[in-house]
């Protein structure tokens, strides 16, 4: 039964949604302006399609090598890990300066048997997936909470193996916190900055770098298309990650007579 929470928690939560709705809606607003008073966002983005696409790869690349990850991570917990024990591993990647995960990177991949990765466009994505895997990990272990413990019961009773209950049961029920991590992996990568800016190859630039670049030249009007296009990215990849964990509360929970049925 879903708890009920107090008028004074509730009316916090309707004042924190206000906050977060102004802290988005004015800087968009002002970064459409100021797009549209300048050269306007098709010749703001022309130029910059190239670094657009290499944004696209990369976080993409990321967000899709991060689902795996997080699998095996789920694997090797143990089945009843709870996140108060196991959180705050996953949150250390998070404490580390992201020019530190840059550094690390190139400590260890800038050796002569990895000259084949070593600067070329995997390195921005080993440094997205060292500073926000773990997220997706956290994001699916969350999902693996919600999951009615009577449905891992019957899946493993009435599975022929493992391996099956895994792909017909398990994967099925954890795909929205899958999917929820992969969308904020890739909108997090998106606006990447510190780590990407050490290991990016020679002549490939990440969305996040021109806009970097462009701050030394005053170019407001530039900088403020791109960074609108960043925004409606960030916004739209944490649209699909919400519908995917309203999704997951739904697949999440047995019906009352499913529930008496397997009881």
């Amino acid at each position: 039964t879903p708890p009920r929470w107090s008028s004074g928690f509730t009316l916090a939560q309707h004042g924190a949604l206000a906050v977060w709705a102004v802290q988005t809606l004015l800087p968009l607003a002002t970064l459409a302006r100021l797009t549209w008073t300048g050269e306007g966002l098709q010749s703001t983005l022309q130029p910059a399609l190239r670094e657009l696409g290499f944004s696209f790869g990369v976080a993409g690349a990321a967000a899709l090598l991060s689902l795996p990850l997080a699998w095996l991570v789920l694997d090797t917990l143990p089945r009843h890990a709870r996140l108060h024990t196991f959180g705050w591993l996953l949150f250390l990647p998070a404490a580390i300066p992201a020019p530190l995960v840059g550094i690390g990177l190139i400590t260890l991949w800038n050796r002569p048997i990895f000259n084949a990765l070593y600067a070329t466009a995997w390195m921005p994505i080993l440094a997205a997936l060292a500073r926000f895997a773990p997220l997706a990990v956290l994001l699916t272990l969350a999902q693996q909470q919600r999951v009615d413990p009577l449905l891992w019961d019957a899946a493993r009773i009435f599975q022929a193996n493992d391996h099956h209950a895994s792909w017909r049961v398990r994967l099925p029920l954890l795909a929205p916190g899958l999917l929820a991590g992969a969308s904020l992996v890739f909108a997090l990568t998106l606006g990447e900055l510190g780590a990407t800016l050490i290991v990016a190859p020679p002549g490939q630039s990440t969305l996040t770098l021109r806009i970097y670049n462009y701050l030394h030249y005053g170019a407001s009007d530039v900088v403020a298309g791109l960074c609108l296009v960043m925004v409606l990215l960030t916004l739209a990849a944490g649209a699909v990650g919400v519908l995917a964990l309203a999704w997951g509360a739904r697949r999440a929970t047995l019906s009352e007579p499913h529930r008496t049925t397997l009881l």
